[in-house]
């Protein structure tokens, strides 16, 4: 009899320690194994074409205010959804170049030439080889997981004159996706992402193929009318 009873008792502790190391595997699988950083690949699908416009937008470098720590895009959870870690951007990327880079596409998409410029400062002469300037700032670009995956995007873009000094025009773009979550893998999280970013960039390409952001590039430099003949 007490054979028996040890027996059962042993069998119900291994049950125990089984669910509890299934649950605990379990937890990490979700998780991709891993403790720390892990670094996916960003990017997008290809644009949808739009109608297309033109002129000469400068885009600078946009500025990252997200409240999150900067040099991460998102949050590793356990099975449980504590933190285990991060999400960075493979080969050391910085999200605010990679917008400026995707935004910078997404104006060429509308038919747009664009120039790049790394810093605000120029020859006052250059304002002349240019209709209007596009500045950013990144809002929101996080992913985080439990069960889930999920990822949101933000932007502020806002189009100023040539010689920066007016407004001209301003949106935020957003964007945002969610998916199962299967086996944590990194490439469930940069699937993800690209999902969302596909969204925010085709809103930012009709949004500068639209008549109103036309209108206001054109208004962006100001144009010398020549006086009449013989005055």
């Amino acid at each position: 009899m007490t054979h028996s009873i040890t027996l059962c008792c042993t069998k119900r502790v291994m049950r125990h320690f089984l669910n509890a190391f299934w649950v605990s595997g379990l937890a990490l699988i979700l998780t991709g194994c891993a403790f720390g950083v892990t670094n996916v690949k960003v990017d997008h699908s290809p644009l949808k074409p739009v109608e297309q416009r033109s002129g000469t937008v400068e885009i600078r470098p946009f500025t990252d205010v997200r409240k999150e720590d900067r040099q991460y895009i998102g949050t590793k959870r356990d099975g449980f959804g504590m933190p285990l870690g991060n999400i960075g951007i493979r080969n050391g990327q910085r999200v605010e170049l990679l917008m400026t880079h995707f935004f910078e596409e997404a104006l060429e998409q509308a038919g747009y030439t664009v120039k790049f410029r790394v810093n605000a400062e120029r020859a006052q002469d250059d304002n002349a080889q240019i209709d209007a300037i596009l500045e950013g700032e990144i809002e929101k670009f996080w992913m985080d997981l439990y069960m889930a995956t999920w990822h949101d995007i933000s932007i502020k873009v806002k189009l100023l004159s040539a010689d920066g000094r007016k407004t001209l025009w301003e949106r935020v773009i957003s964007g945002g996706k969610a998916n199962a979550l299967w086996f944590g893998l990194p490439s469930e999280f940069a699937k993800v992402i690209q999902e969302s970013l596909d969204v925010a960039l085709n809103k930012a390409v009709q949004e500068f193929s639209s008549e109103e952001f036309y209108k206001a590039v054109n208004s962006g430099r100001s144009k010398t009318v020549p006086s009449p003949s013989g005055s």
